[in-house]
């Protein structure tokens, strides 16, 4: 009898973890299609994707099927054309949960919080602080700093964000029995709001992402007849200086900008993941961001060698189906993961 239970026993075990297993993976994947639904840019990779099959089926049987169709899946790329109006916010409004230094700014609320309400010499911010002050402004913050991720808030003054911040942990005090933490004596004058340094290579990132944002405006407006580029460039041309700029392709260069910016993404990329300091939660990031800037690579490299339209289309397929399992796997922001308490 025990030589049958015990083969049975291992059988359910297996069976008990491959359905806790699966059924992971399914929430996951029905949070990753719940993005999708909310994400523009994901939706314009499923079309690209969709145009990318088609055009594949298209060339493997020498048919042309549905060609108004993919006319209007072409659409989608107008995407790029409306990242300049999210432009103006992303270069006047950089306080968000990316630039702020999350430990730092805990240090800085703990301090100010046991300040407030007398819990700490007022003049020894490295004393130890009261217990239930730390957690309480650790899970406060923690849940701030998932809520303006969640809903992409940024901030144009350090006092926005401490107007924002107070409210919330206000708010939160209600849920939480502290003693002696009167919430009319919350002040955060003294409150500083520390960014981090950005590093050099995703400063050039975002650069070159920003110069091609502002390129592609002509670009798209040449494509729907409202100017002529090479009218200007042939007239610009006429210059000895200028010269060189005649029968020049801005989309060329547009993408040679890209190619440029997904390598500088790369190797940030590639230096998180080799630092011992990273947290598994951002080297997971920095897995995903290698991948989708090396394939993004190579799909605008293609089109700069101007290759054969089969190995373009092929690499856009693989390009913007990572892209997408990117958008909905590629882990959330964690905040606090490795801080020694």
């Amino acid at each position: 009898m025990q030589i049958i239970r015990q083969p049975l026993s291992h059988i359910h075990q297996y069976c008990s973890s491959g359905y806790k297993h699966s059924h992971a993976a399914l929430c996951s994947t029905l949070s990753g299609l719940n993005n999708i639904r909310e994400n523009a840019e994901a939706f314009q990779k499923v079309c690209q994707i969709a145009i990318c099959t088609i055009q594949s089926i298209n060339w493997a049987t020498g048919k042309n099927y549905l060609p108004k169709f993919l006319k209007i899946l072409d659409i989608v790329n107008v995407h790029d054309f409306y990242e300049i109006v999210e432009l103006p916010d992303r270069l006047y409004f950089q306080l968000s949960y990316e630039t702020v230094d999350h430990d730092k700014l805990l240090n800085s609320l703990e301090a100010t919080l046991c300040l407030n309400w007398k819990l700490e010499d007022k003049n020894d911010f490295n004393k130890e602080r009261d217990e239930s002050i730390k957690q309480f402004a650790r899970h406060s913050l923690n849940d701030f700093l998932e809520h303006i991720s969640d809903e992409d808030i940024t901030y144009r003054y350090p006092e926005q964000l401490k107007k924002d911040l107070k409210k919330w942990l206000i708010h939160d005090l209600n849920f939480h029995e502290l003693k002696d933490c009167n919430p009319a004596k919350v002040n955060f004058t003294k409150l500083e709001i520390p960014l981090k340094k950005l590093p050099i290579l995703d400063f050039l990132s975002k650069c070159c992402f920003t110069v091609t944002t502002i390129g592609w405006v002509p670009s798209f407006l040449q494509s729907w007849g409202v100017i002529d580029l090479s009218f200007v460039t042939n007239a610009m041309g006429r210059y000895k200086a200028l010269k060189w700029l005649s029968g020049q392709s801005l989309d060329k260069w547009l993408t040679a900008g890209l190619c440029l910016a997904y390598v500088f993404k790369f190797i940030e990329s590639s230096r998180i993941l080799r630092q011992n300091s990273s947290s598994p939660n951002d080297k997971s990031m920095a897995r995903w961001d290698a991948v989708t800037s090396a394939t993004e690579f190579i799909f605008n490299f293609t089109i700069i060698k101007n290759v054969t339209q089969t190995f373009i289309v092929f690499s856009m397929l693989i390009a913007k189906s990572i892209g997408l399992f990117s958008i909905m796997w590629k882990p959330s922001p964690q905040f606090f993961e490795d801080r020694e308490r």
